[in-house]
């Protein structure tokens, strides 16, 4: 909510164009335990008036076994990158997906 009120609001009154590449879609999906507590929190996020919808979402889904190759160029690893949590997280999001295009298909 910090961040709509001091930095998206103001940008889109400006009239700037405000891309983000993490938002409730990214907290359904890496914040929930299940796909069932996904779409809880999707039903939260766009229940709340306050929230922005944004005008477009774009989803890009790669295949966790690409992203691991990609990953394994890499150093150190983050926590989420194991391929049991990847495919966690990409199950959440395609359910979070999947949430929006039912309820809210303009987005």
């Amino acid at each position: 909510l910090w961040d709509i009120k001091h930095q998206i609001e103001p940008a889109i009154r400006a009239g700037s164009i405000v891309l983000l590449d993490r938002y409730f879609i990214s907290t359904s999906a890496y914040q929930a335990a299940d796909t069932n507590e996904t779409q809880k929190i999707m039903q939260d996020y766009l229940g709340d008036t306050r929230i922005l919808r944004p005008d477009l979402v774009i989803y890009l889904n790669l295949p966790v076994a690409t992203a691991l190759r990609r990953l394994s160029g890499r150093g150190a690893r983050d926590v989420f990158e194991t391929e049991a949590r990847l495919a966690g997280i990409a199950s959440r999001y395609a359910a979070a997906m999947g949430y929006i295009q039912k309820t809210a298909p303009t987005i």
